[in-house]
């Protein structure tokens, strides 16, 4: 007579950030010889989000003593760089080893630490993954012909990542391989297969100012080729933008593997909206194996990734006044060795305007310093709203040059107020 003999069995993640399982795993088979695993096999609890899962196993009635039950182990998925998995065979109460040798804690049957597939698709290079490079190469170009809605052109570097007049480009590496990371069946070095995905995410805390239409791509194909209009942007390369973050998903897994030759980020500027002097652009990055269920997994990011700079300085007064009870003046000084040309933009209440007048526009000798009247950067302002709005000095120099104050002086009592114009975006 044989014997339906049940026991439990439990799979623990084990992986230095926590691992979990994305989906509950499939109840376990088993084959050998005429052996099987029984209908009636449950999950009997943990699963889909935690690290752990415990099955009920029920033998089928035709397994004899000596036969072979060879398990199908799931497939793990982890954030971490290597995760394992611990099987225990127990009995039913779960209080001793199904063989009776050992404990609960010790009767481990099967410790298996491997690298995670999330690991194998990356930043970096096939030999060792990374967080991407910072780029510190891109200028906003004051001289530009809108002031700071272009770039300086880059004349040294790889061709493909040079900056031009109305691009900026970053280089980025996404690699689908490294040493050590395995497949889902723990046999071989990972690669991705049809269907893996990647998706890129960008984040700008200007909300990409500047950013032409469809101007924001990733050369996912290596090809620096563009359609003439958006940069290097092709078919399936163009982030999408909302706010402060672009997203590019669905970017295939059997596309990577350039290790860096022609793969950049590309940046069209508008040609008509400044972009201003300064800004950080994040990168993260995750993979989607068609393995895990559906989750998408992340990998290692740069906060600082794409990091612009400017050949010229915006000061802003954030409330210019004009009022026949005072002097209203900013000073604007210079310490190096040439003049910088400024210009200065009003912003006024909705129902105002300023009438710009000679003030508005003018230079800072070198190593030297210019004071100018607030009446007559606006000669005068729309009534109704009053004499106020908000002063923006674009400056053709570098900002470790220019400094910039607003001075109020009372004309009924000689009093003085200072305020230091502010950098905007640094306040």
């Amino acid at each position: 007579t044989t014997v339906q003999p049940s026991f439990t069995m439990i799979y623990t993640l084990t992986g230095s950030s926590n691992p979990v399982f994305t989906v509950t795993p499939a109840i376990p088979a088993a084959t050998g010889g005429t052996c099987n695993v029984a209908a009636g096999t449950t999950v009997k609890r943990g699963g889909g989000g935690s690290n752990q899962v415990v099955f009920d196993v029920v033998v089928g009635a035709n397994c004899v003593a000596g036969d072979v039950l060879t398990l199908t182990a799931p497939i793990i998925r982890s954030a971490t760089a290597t995760a394992g998995i611990t099987v225990q065979l127990l009995d039913t109460g779960e209080t001793a080893c199904v063989d009776n040798a050992g404990t609960p804690a010790t009767c481990i049957v099967a410790s298996t630490p491997r690298a995670s597939l999330v690991q194998a698709i990356g930043f970096g290079t096939a030999a060792a993954l990374a967080a991407p490079a910072s780029d510190l190469n891109t200028i906003t170009d004051v001289n530009a012909p809108v002031p700071l809605a272009g770039f300086v052109p880059e004349t040294t570097g790889t061709t493909n990542s040079r900056d031009s007049t109305t691009t900026t480009r970053a280089l980025v590496a996404i690699t689908n391989t490294v040493t050590g990371a395995q497949n889902a069946t723990n046999t071989a070095v990972f690669t991705a297969a049809a269907g893996d995905t990647v998706t890129l995410t960008l984040t700008d805390p200007t909300g990409f100012l500047g950013l032409a239409a469809g101007g924001l791509c990733y050369d996912a194909n290596a090809s620096a080729v563009g359609d003439g209009t958006t940069g290097l942007c092709t078919a399936g390369e163009v982030f999408t933008v909302a706010g402060n973050v672009a997203t590019l998903a669905g970017i295939p897994g059997t596309s990577l593997g350039f290790n860096g030759v022609g793969q950049t980020v590309s940046f069209l500027a508008s040609g008509t909206t400044s972009m201003g002097t300064a800004r950080t652009i994040a990168i993260g990055g995750s993979v989607t194996p068609t393995t895990s269920g559906g989750a998408a997994h992340p990998f290692n990011g740069n906060t600082a990734y794409w990091q612009w700079f400017s050949n010229g300085t915006i000061l802003q007064s954030t409330l210019m006044q004009t009022n026949p009870g005072y002097f209203i003046r900013i000073a604007l000084s210079n310490t190096g060795s040439t003049a910088a040309n400024f210009t200065a933009a009003v912003t006024t209440e909705a129902g105002n305007t300023c009438t710009p007048g000679a003030g508005a526009t003018g230079s800072i000798p070198a190593n030297g310093m210019i004071v100018v009247e607030t009446d007559t950067i606006c000669t005068a302002f729309t009534a109704g709203q009053g004499a106020r709005g908000t002063a923006t000095f674009t400056i053709s120099a570098p900002s470790t040059n220019i400094q910039g104050i607003q001075q109020l002086f009372n004309k009924a009592n000689g009093g003085i107020s200072n305020n230091q114009l502010v950098r905007p975006g640094t306040n």
